[in-house]
């Protein structure tokens, strides 16, 4: 088979790179071993929001019975809402062949290896199919950390010890569930099962959990994880895993310490798949054993070879990797001419470290930010939620928004926000950061009302103390 791109991977990187390809009239092909849609959309961000769905709304429910409303015969039957979470992911799964297939996106399901920097062998269930592209797109994803822990691997092979992909095909509710890792994946199971009755304890190396994000979100947070029921352990270290006995021990500045539990979540973190696709083929190196190096445009040390999402390590998010594919495939298409220039007649190709990346935490309430690396203090601006009316009158008091503007630069640099649809409300951040709106252009906009995002205009405002409604 010869076409212009050939995609290793079929996850939110590898399979939007190649509709974006296709669009553009480019040949593309997608090589994925397993399901389009990656861990993403398999093992992990639409599964677990599934998930997040259900726990949210029972948090909900136990919140709102001090207002009149009685659940007290509130059921959960977790086979079901499993098997609701596993039909969500097959319709999104059967979505994207979809729309591959509209689109003319040849898709091979088998494991692509590249034998050189033009010609890929992909071992399918019918036999070995023979790629040639002009261009190769490297979108191999990443697998979950496992540090070195003592029965760590006897706990994996027992069942005792979980990632992020195998307590997600758990048939039961763990009763008492341990989590190594208080980061985003960490936190995220931690109210998840919590809500659901889980009885969780988070373990983490650092000082406190969810270390990438503001140590003020984080700060207000904590107090409502442990409203929840979560019992978070910070500076501890897990250093032995004992599955016949159902016990972990964990060593802080006091010694050691042991706690038993029914189900282990190892959740520290995730690293590039450098292995099994042929990288030690290729006639010159394209990675530092650690991730793939690309340029602004993912593209690596051979020209016509470029490589996005996790892999690269610039950034381990679905909606990232997405943006890079878009990215590569612009910069390809540009690269090839003749008609496919039409697709991009009045669009740039901008550099990835030009666009404000979002984070989400699907905590509960959320917690997002979005932030640029501008040196120099800026003027602050905070709001609390518990002033907002519709928070008020919905019972969705918890969290505040907080703003950071930058005189010197002329622009927004920072949004932060706790709460109730904090990754809906932290676009308006996004889009004000992407275009450097100005401070005069952020306050003029009207807010509806009642709305959670006044919460933002109000924090706005505080920036040069004119908030309205700041108790």
């Amino acid at each position: 088979m010869n076409v212009d791109v050939a995609i290793l991977g079929g996850g939110p990187g590898g399979y939007v790179a190649g509709l974006w390809l296709a669009k553009a009239g480019v040949s593309t092909c997608l090589i994925e071993g397993h399901k389009v849609g990656g861990t993403c959309l398999n093992y992990g961000c639409i599964p677990t929001k599934a998930y997040y769905h259900y726990a949210s709304l029972i948090h909900k429910m136990e919140k709102h019975r001090e207002m009149g409303i009685d659940f007290s015969d509130l059921s959960i039957d977790f086979s079901r809402i499993k098997e609701d979470k596993d039909n969500t992911v097959s319709d999104l799964v059967s979505g994207v062949e979809t729309l591959l297939k509209k689109n003319n996106v040849h898709l091979i399901s088998g494991y692509g290896s590249m034998t050189d920097d033009h010609h890929i062998e992909v071992i399918t269930s019918d036999g070995p199919i023979s790629v040639t592209a002009e261009y190769i797109i490297i979108a191999t994803g990443s697998e979950p950390v496992l540090p070195p822990i003592k029965g760590i691997q006897d706990g994996l092979d027992t069942g005792f010890v979980l990632t992020s992909k195998e307590i997600l095909g758990q048939d039961e509710l763990p009763k008492n569930l341990l989590i190594i890792g208080g980061g985003v994946i960490g936190m995220e199971f931690a109210g998840i099962m919590a809500a659901m009755g889980s009885h969780v304890t988070v373990v983490e190396a650092c000082e406190s959990i969810l270390p990438s994000f503001n140590k003020e979100l984080v700060k207000r947070y904590k107090p409502l994880a442990k409203k929840q029921g979560i019992h978070i352990v910070t500076s501890s270290k897990v250093v032995e895993i004992d599955t016949s006995l159902g016990q972990v021990t964990y060593t802080d500045k006091k010694g050691d310490h042991i706690l038993s539990c029914d189900k282990v979540l190892c959740a520290v973190g995730r690293q590039p798949v450098l292995e099994g696709f042929g990288l030690d083929k290729l006639s010159q190196s394209i990675d530092n054993g650690h991730q793939i190096l690309v340029d602004d445009h993912m593209k690596t040390a051979i020209d016509h070879i470029y490589s996005i999402g996790d892999v690269n390590g610039l950034s381990l998010l679905a909606h990232s990797a997405s943006k890079q594919g878009i990215i590569a495939g612009g910069r390809i298409i540009t690269s090839l001419g003749k008609d496919n220039m039409d697709f991009y007649k009045n669009q740039s190709v901008k550099g990835f470290s030009e666009f404000a990346i979002p984070k989400v935490a699907f905590l509960i309430p959320e917690m997002a930010e979005v932030s640029l690396p501008i040196q120099g203090e800026g003027d602050v601006g905070k709001f609390m939620n518990r002033s907002n009316g519709m928070a008020m009158a919905t019972h969705e008091r918890d969290g505040f928004v907080k703003v950071e503007y930058n005189n010197e630069y002329d622009g927004l640099v920072y949004m932060g926000i706790l709460g109730e649809a904090a990754s809906e409300m932290i676009h308006g951040g996004v889009h004000s950061i992407d275009h450097r709106t100005s401070y005069e252009e952020l306050i003029s906009s009207v807010f509806g009302h009642p709305s959670l995002s006044e919460s933002v205009h109000e924090a706005l405002l505080d920036i040069q103390k004119k908030s309205i409604h700041q108790v």
